[in-house]
């Protein structure tokens, strides 16, 4: 009776091994996707970065349909506007209109080129030029898809692609990342008061 007892151990610890096996397959298969807290950090803080860029790209491209033309801010803009300035003309109102939809080409791409200027990396083989190459490339990505922008506005019954939006969409972004140049840039350390100025 206790050899028999003895025989049946092994089979009872082989079919624990089997029924072992699917979990290491599954777990195998489940480390292919990767989690981004499992990317390591320099990866991880780079996509971190470019989140908010391509979050306002989608602000933007939604901004682009018909929800935001031109007849349906009227709408909003136009009554506030009579409200506040009761003696408006016809042509007055319809200009503080298109100002204010052009200001909002500016806010938005400027807003656009700062979250670029902090996504991009720096430039490490050359860090003197580190700022105007980040600078520049956050101009020419915001141009890009500006004219991008532009081109889907086609598609849009209720919206017109314009050359001159693209212009101005650019002129917001080189605005914002001139502010961030003159920010950044170097700034030497004023002498302390008594230190004899250096000879001409």
């Amino acid at each position: 009776m206790v050899q028999q007892g003895r025989a049946r151990n092994p089979g009872i610890f082989r079919k624990s091994k089997r029924t072992a096996t699917p979990r290491l397959i599954s777990g195998d298969f489940s480390s292919s996707c990767l989690p981004l807290s499992s990317l390591p950090m320099p990866a991880r803080s780079r996509i971190v970065l470019w989140l908010p860029a391509v979050g306002w790209m989608v602000v933007i491209f939604l901004a682009s349909t018909d929800a935001l033309s031109a007849s349906h801010t009227g709408q909003i803009v136009e009554p506030i506007l009579l409200r506040l300035f009761p003696h408006i003309t016809f042509a007055e109102l319809e200009l503080a209109h298109l100002a204010i939809r052009k200001t909002a080409h500016l806010i938005e791409y400027g807003t656009l080129g700062l979250l670029l200027w902090r996504a991009i990396p720096e430039h490490r083989t050359n860090p003197e030029i580190a700022d105007w190459w980040r600078a520049g490339t956050a101009l020419l990505v915001a141009t890009f898809y500006a004219a991008t922008d532009e081109y889907h506005q086609s598609f849009v019954p209720s919206r017109t692609a314009s050359v001159r939006d693209v212009v101005i969409d650019c002129c917001g972004a080189a605005i914002a990342l001139t502010f961030v140049l003159l920010a950044n840039r170097p700034r030497h350390p004023r002498p302390p008061d008594g230190d004899p100025s250096p000879a001409a």
